[in-house]
């Protein structure tokens, strides 16, 4: 009954997780939770030691690394009745899915900018909407994203500011460790995040 209950919440964060990007995360979670493909090369990680955190492994990675981990991941988790998307990381965060508006299910492509904050956390802020020949306003596709059910705690959506903020130290990892992002720019393909682990 609990791995039941696990799986069941598992899938959910999936399918929120990877809304966002949400992708940043998708990415994390995959490195803690599945493991990285076959023919793809393990990120390049380097523990450190500071006064203010006890011990922290550095992660480097590339989009097309994070683009396989991710495809690979939603193939694997996704159930297939559920909510589809499909996520792209390219100069921008790229999210695709379809949402029904009025008596037609209309192609959704949304993009966004990650922007890291100093807390570690992250904030998807939207930088464009295509929904088929629709004129809507992106605050009016997030309020209805905002309102499936079953949204993770740690991911919290902001029509009026049409941007997603990420709490990355929300996620349940193992043993108290906390996930922060460095450094996330998907231009220059210099991506890096820290797990932070407490000392036993």
């Amino acid at each position: 009954m609990r791995s039941e209950k696990k799986n069941n919440a598992t899938a959910w964060k999936i399918s929120f997780f990877a809304l966002a990007g949400i992708i940043a995360l998708a990415f994390l979670i995959l490195f803690i939770k599945i493991g990285i493909p076959k023919d793809q090369p393990l990120p390049v990680a380097e523990s450190t030691k500071t006064s203010q955190e006890a011990s922290s492994i550095n992660i480097k990675a590339d989009k097309d690394t994070l683009n396989k981990l991710i495809a690979n991941y939603i193939r694997k988790e996704s159930d297939p009745e559920a909510f589809k998307y499909q996520v792209i990381l390219n100069k921008t965060i790229e999210f695709y899915t379809e949402i029904p508006v009025f008596t037609k299910d209309l192609q959704l492509k949304m993009t966004f900018k990650p922007v890291p904050l100093d807390n570690g956390n992250l904030v998807l802020k939207e930088r464009s909407m295509e929904l088929g020949n629709m004129n809507l306003p992106a605050s009016y596709v997030l309020n209805f994203i905002d309102k499936q059910k079953s949204l993770p705690e740690w991911l919290m959506i902001n029509p009026k500011k049409e941007e997603i903020y990420v709490n990355l130290h929300d996620i349940d990892l193992f043993d108290g460790a906390i996930l922060k992002v460095d450094t996330f720019n998907l231009k220059e393909d210099d991506i890096s995040f820290k797990l932070v682990v407490p000392e036993l």
